[in-house]
Parts: C-alpha cells; structure tokens; sequence
C-alpha cells in the first residue's frame, strides 16, 4: 500500500533591517529557522521519523586560497529509519538524488530550491513519506581580502567572489549582505573610506558574474564600517581584518 505523510506549507516573505551594527545584527534577525514544509508527526515505530533536509552553511570552507575563503551551502538529510528497513531513496521532484553518508545524517550532492518537493521512498519504493525543508540562515560565504592601502580585488578575490556567484545562481536565495572592513592602521576618515571602496568594488564585481549566469533578481545591501571589526592590533597590518565579508539571506515567497 502507498503511506504519504501530510505536508503543511505556508506564504512568507522574509526580510529584515540591516542595522549598522555589522554582521551580528543580521544573524540575529535571521538565525530562527524557517521550515517550509513538514510532515505529519507519528509515534508509529514502523516508520521513518524525523525526516528532514537542513539548507545550511557548511562549517569549513571548500576553497581557502591565502584569507580568502568560500564556505559552500550544504543540503544535509536527516532520517531515523526502522530497523527492518534496508531500502530507501530519497526523491526531489520525482527524480532519485545521491546520498553521501556523512556522520549522522547523508549530504546531498546537488542544489535544492525551495520550491522543490522531497519525499522518502523505502521499502522497495512501496511506501513513500514527505521530508520537510528546514533553511538555517543566513549563510555565510566566505570573505575576501584586500593588500594594504588597496581597494582593488586580486585574482584570488576575484575567483573566490566567481564560486560565491555559481552557489548563488543554483539556488533561490537572493538577499546578499556585504561589509568592508579595514585593519588598525590609519585614522578612522582613511579607514571609513577605504573599507567603503573595498565593499563597492566587491559587490560590483559578484553583481557582474551573477548577471553572467542569467541571475537578475539580487537584492544588495553593504555597509562599510571601517576597522570596527578588526581584531588586529592598532598600528599592526592585519591582511585578515582587511576584507569583505559575504552573507546570503533568504528573501523568498513561498
């Protein structure tokens, strides 16, 4: 016989106010996780419980290239299955999807959309159950650096800032956050400004590679706060604290 769990879905729309505190402001608005989809809840032992696929930040960066950085959104499936069950496949849109197991759960290697429908066959395809969609943002992409007194992005930036933009155009996110950032050395006028270039040039060159891959719908917001980040020490060159840093947000109707 077919079981098909119940799915509760919901319109959204998710926004906030990026204040001019910095990155700390926006992880606030959006660290409650949104689930757009989930199945009904059942005390039946018989079946696979807790069936859920996370839309999250990986937790180390896929590509590190001197400080700069891009960490990758990752698509982790997690499922408590009976003990009798050996058969399973996990479906998006109708067609089967590859698992990896990783420690507790499987990634999935390839992009999910929000709009796509999820769902566990298992018992030799007899039996199929709904899998909700759970994004944990917003998602951190990584950052860029800058050489000192420099606004221009280096080759490295610039290939760094070219993964971001291929991880963007394969999803449906499109709220990016940037800010520039200079280190302890020089006034706070120099520093303001420099760290204002720095967040310009970034965002002009990921808007230029997005629009590349067809992606016209990106909602920018920057801010630029000088070296009110930095960490180094005053007076010592950090190549860390001179970046841009990049966040993606959900901005989505559902």
């Amino acid at each position: 016989g077919l079981l098909q769990t119940g799915t509760v879905g919901r319109a959204m729309k998710i926004k906030g106010v990026l204040a001019a505190t910095g990155v700390s402001t926006i992880l606030c608005i959006f660290a409650a996780t949104t689930v757009l989809s989930a199945p009904a809840s059942s005390d039946d032992p018989t079946i696979p419980t807790g069936l859920v696929v996370k839309i999250q930040s990986s937790t180390a960066p896929l590509i590190r290239v001197g400080s700069n950085s891009f960490y990758p959104i990752v698509n982790d499936f997690y499922v408590t299955l009976p003990s009798d069950v050996t058969e399973y496949e996990l479906d998006i849109n109708g067609e089967a999807v590859t698992l990896a197991a990783q420690d507790g759960h499987f990634r999935i290697l390839q992009p999910i959309r929000t709009t796509d429908s999820l769902h566990l066959n298992w018992g030799g395809r007899n039996l199929t159950s709904a899998v909700s969609l759970q994004i944990n943002g917003p998602f951190n992409l990584g950052n860029v650096n800058f050489d000192f007194n420099k606004t221009e992005l280096t080759p490295d930036a610039k290939m760094i800032i070219q993964q971001m933009a291929r991880q963007i155009a394969s999803l449906d996110f499109r709220g990016i956050y940037l800010v520039g950032n200079a280190d302890n050395v020089g006034s706070d006028r120099v520093n303001l400004a420099i760290s204002k270039k720095r967040v310009e040039k970034a965002q002009a060159y990921l808007q230029t590679q997005l629009e590349k891959l067809g992606v016209l719908d990106a909602s920018f917001e920057a801010q630029h706060m000088a070296n009110y980040l930095a960490k180094g020490k005053s007076g010592v060159r950090s190549e860390g604290d001179r970046s841009v840093t990049f966040l993606l947000y959900p901005s989505v109707n559902v």
